[in-house]
């Protein structure tokens, strides 16, 4: 039962933030966000998949990382970063880390080749070798939620070796 209501509390959070992205309105208040729960959180939902595929989850978060956000954007772009991760990664690991106001979620799945780099975070957008379901917009979700919320995400891969995206976050939003 508590499962059941754990995942009918992340749709809804799931749903306030599309709708937020979809309407421009203003959004809810920020508040202090422990980033380790936020991935926990975050997670949860892909643990089969991930135990499936024998896939590691590293964490390099310091103690006490806290960042000050709309709790449902960053989890719905924690999300979709994930699961791009688990469905890019046959086996390996996905490795969570913070710095200074930077989330990286890194994995050693497929990678991307260099030439469909620019083109990863647009609406729709599939790769060149990509054979998974899906409508290509996870990426191009966490790009708009984080132009909506003054964040920037960036992107680092090479076929065969993996990739890392990261959300880098103003000072605002950085919290000690």
């Amino acid at each position: 039962m508590h499962a059941i209501a754990g995942a009918a509390a992340r749709i809804e959070q799931t749903m306030r933030a599309l709708l937020l992205l979809a309407r421009e309105t203003q959004a809810g208040d920020d508040e202090a966000v422990d980033v380790r729960e936020a991935i926990d959180e975050a997670l949860a939902p892909f643990r089969d998949q991930l135990d499936a595929k024998n896939i590691r989850i590293e964490r390099i978060i310091p103690d006490n990382s806290v960042l000050r956000v709309y709790r449902p954007a960053l989890h719905l772009a924690l999300t979709n970063l994930i699961k791009n991760a688990a469905n890019y990664t046959d086996s390996g690991s996905i490795k969570f880390s913070y710095d200074d106001g930077t989330l990286s979620v890194g994995d050693t799945g497929r990678g991307i080749a260099a030439a469909e780099l620019p083109h990863i975070f647009k609406r729709h957008y599939r790769g060149q070798a990509d054979h998974q379901a899906g409508s290509g917009l996870g990426l191009a979700i966490v790009k708009r939620i984080a132009e909506r919320f003054g964040w920037e995400v960036s992107a680092h891969s090479s076929p065969s070796s993996g990739s890392t995206f990261a959300l880098h976050f103003p000072a605002r939003n950085r919290q000690s």
